[in-house]
């Protein structure tokens, strides 16, 4: 039996899905998003706004009503759909979600390990 897998969502189609649900300002972002991709991803918020006529307030709100939690998230998802590699910290999820959680804890008592391990070498001057 061949296994399918289901393509993510595209960047473009997520946007284009809601895009008549926005508020004219809003239409104009989720526009520049999808037009201008590489811009999104290398300008900051206040820089999106300025080359889309809006206000910084307008890129953050757009992204959220995007549904995504914060403009980071929105270039950390196009970012992926462009490279097609997840970012770090969508991998970290990934690893957490499959584990339960437990690699969670691992990681925690591993970083406090290492940060006492840290504070002892610094306190005996050791290289």
């Amino acid at each position: 039996m061949a296994e399918t897998t289901q393509k993510p969502r595209a960047f473009e189609d997520r946007v284009l899905d809601v895009i008549e649900t926005l508020a004219p300002a809003e239409q104009r972002i989720a526009r520049f998003f999808v037009d201008q991709k590489q811009a999104a991803l290398l300008n900051s918020a206040a820089q999106i706004a300025q080359l889309a006529g809006t206000s910084d307030a307008t890129v953050v709100r757009t992204a959220r009503n995007l549904g995504f939690e914060s403009l980071s998230t929105l270039r950390a998802a196009l970012l992926e759909e462009l490279t097609g590699t997840p970012s770090p910290g969508t991998r970290l999820q990934r690893t957490l979600a499959e584990t339960g959680g437990q690699s969670s804890m691992r990681f925690t008592m591993s970083s406090a390990c290492t940060s006492r391990l840290w504070r002892f070498c610094d306190a005996r001057n050791l290289p």
